[in-house]
């Protein structure tokens, strides 16, 4: 597979293997020190795999390896209950604030050429994720939505760019956590999506 192969996955699905992949290649600390030039002041990325091994309190199984085999096989001699809290200082975190901005230069064309920028919201249009969050209480045929989800264990995000017909877009940034269940959160992103849309389109 190729790198737009694996950013296809990653941007449509939130798949986690076709994220890591972008990441190695990429390397994290230069995707943080972007971050950094791009004033995310509180954005820290790393790997996937590395917090869902720390989740389930598999931190004493060396990097090298942390396969899928290795996970599943510890994992079933636990129970979901037993996994471990999100903790911010792992990584992989950010805050609507960041997000927003982030979506704004993209939109604006300034984190990298504008059909760079052109092609990164072509394809956030294209996510498959997140049907029950911003999308559910929007008329489907009146909007388009360039956007992205991310959940785990008591955390439901949702961030995107909010197209409707014959209005100005706009910015949406949802981040949820200490829910009951996600469909908690999903439901709480559902309804504001709703509100912030009929304030922009009345």
């Amino acid at each position: 597979m190729s790198g737009r192969d694996y950013r296809t996955l990653m941007m449509m699905i939130s798949d986690n293997t076709a994220t890591d992949m972008i990441v190695d290649l990429l390397r994290k600390e230069n995707i943080n020190e972007t971050m950094r030039r791009l004033r995310l002041r509180k954005t820290t990325i790393m790997i996937c795999r590395e917090i869902l091994f720390a989740l389930a309190r598999l931190g004493d199984i060396p990097p090298e390896e942390r396969t899928i085999e290795i996970f599943n096989e510890r994992i079933q001699r636990r129970t979901y209950q037993g996994l471990r809290k999100i903790n911010t200082e792992w990584g992989n975190v950010s805050t609507p604030r960041d997000l927003t901005l982030l979506l704004e230069k993209i939109y604006k064309g300034e984190v990298s050429s504008r059909s760079s920028c052109d092609e990164i919201i072509a394809l956030m249009k294209r996510c498959q994720t997140g049907a029950n969050r911003i999308w559910k209480y929007l008329p489907r045929r009146e909007v388009e939505v360039a956007h992205k989800t991310g959940s785990v264990r008591h955390v439901v995000n949702y961030v995107g760019i909010v197209f409707p017909k014959e209005k100005e877009p706009y910015i949406l940034c949802c981040f949820t956590k200490g829910l009951s269940t996600n469909s908690e959160g999903e439901e709480v992103i559902a309804k504001v999506s709703k509100i912030v849309y009929e304030h922009f389109t009345t």
